[in-house]
C-alpha cells in the first residue's frame, strides 16, 4: 500500500509538473506572434532575411554540440538525484566535457567560414555565432539538467523565456545599432538564459563536496547520447536548411523572409506537440 501510495505521488506529481511546462510553452505564441507584428515590419523584408539566414546557420552548428543532453539526464541523473553529492558531480562533470566540445566545434567552425564564409557573412557575424555556440552550450546543460530533476516547469520556461528575451534584446538593439545589433541581441538571450538558469542550479552547482566526473565516467553518458546525435543532426538540418537554400537559389533575402515566418510557425507547432508526446 505505501508502495502503491508513493508510485501514485510521483505520478500527480509528473503530471502537475508537465501542465505546467506545458502553459509555458503555450505562453510563447504572443510572442511569436509579436515578432511577426513588429520584428518584420521595423526590420523590413531584406535584414529580417539576413537576420533568419544567420540563425539557420547559427541552429545548425550549434546542433553540432549536441551529445543528447537532455535524454542523458533523463536516463542517468534520477538515479543519482536523490544524493545532492552524485546530482552535482554529473551536473558539473557534463558541463565541463560540454564546454571542451563546443570549444572543439568552434574551432572548426572558425576554419570552416575562413575558407567558405557565404557572400555578407562577415567576421563580426562570426565571432557572434562563436559566442552563441559556447554560451548557448552552458545554458543548454543547466536546463537539461532540470529535466533529468524531473522541474519540468523550470525546464519548459527556458522556451517562453527565449521568446520574450529574443523578443526584447533584439528590438531594443536592433533600434540602437541595427542589424548587427539584433544579432547581439541574440548574445544577451542566451546570457540571461544562463543567469537565470545558474539561479535555478547554484545549490548543486557550487556544492563544495561535489568533485566533477572523470572522463572515464562520461564515456557511457557520451556512448547513450550518440544514438541521439545522428538523427538530430539530420532533423535540424532539414528544419534549418531552408533559409540557407533559397538565398543561394534566389540571392533574395526577401524570399529568405517569407519562408522563414511560415517555416517558424510550422516548428514551433511541431515542437509543441512534441512536448506533449514526451
Amino acid at each position: 500500500m505505501a508502495e502503491n501510495g508513493k508510485n501514485a505521488g510521483h505520478l500527480h506529481n509528473t503530471v502537475r509538473t508537465m501542465s505546467f511546462g506545458t502553459m509555458w510553452f503555450l505562453l510563447r505564441y504572443p510572442f511569436v506572434f509579436l515578432t511577426v507584428a513588429v520584428f518584420l515590419p521595423l526590420m523590413g523584408e531584406d535584414r529580417y532575411g539576413r537576420y533568419s539566414f544567420f540563425m539557420s546557420i547559427f541552429l545548425i552548428w550549434d546542433t553540432l554540440t549536441q551529445i543528447g543532453n537532455t535524454q542523458i539526464f533523463g536516463r542517468f541523473l534520477p538515479e543519482r538525484g536523490r544524493d545532492r553529492n552524485a546530482a552535482s558531480r554529473m551536473l558539473r562533470g557534463m558541463l565541463f566535457y560540454n564546454i571542451v566540445i563546443a570549444l572543439f566545434v568552434t574551432g572548426i567552425a572558425l576554419v570552416f567560414f575562413g575558407f567558405f564564409r557565404p557572400e555578407g557573412f562577415s567576421l563580426l557575424w562570426l565571432l557572434i555565432l562563436c559566442l552563441l555556440l559556447l554560451v548557448g552550450k552552458v545554458q543548454g546543460v543547466l536546463y537539461a539538467f532540470l529535466y533529468g530533476m524531473n522541474r519540468i516547469g523550470q525546464f519548459s520556461a527556458r522556451e517562453t523565456m527565449r521568446s520574450a528575451f529574443t523578443f526584447v534584446f533584439t528590438v531594443a538593439m536592433y533600434k540602437l545599432w541595427g542589424l548587427n545589433g539584433a544579432l547581439w541581441g541574440l548574445v544577451l538571450n542566451e546570457v540571461a538564459l544562463s543567469a537565470v538558469a545558474l539561479w535555478w542550479t547554484k545549490g548543486y552547482l557550487l556544492r563544495k563536496k561535489a568533485t566533477p566526473i572523470t572522463f572515464a565516467e562520461f564515456g557511457p553518458f557520451l556512448l547513450f547520447g550518440a544514438a541521439f546525435y545522428i538523427p538530430t543532426v539530420l532533423m535540424t538540418v532539414l528544419q534549418r536548411c531552408g533559409n540557407i537554400f533559397i538565398s543561394q537559389l534566389t540571392c533574395s533575402f526577401e524570399q529568405v523572409s517569407y519562408f522563414d515566418i511560415a517555416n517558424q510557425f510550422l516548428l514551433l507547432t511541431g515542437m509543441f506537440l512534441v512536448i506533449i508526446m514526451t
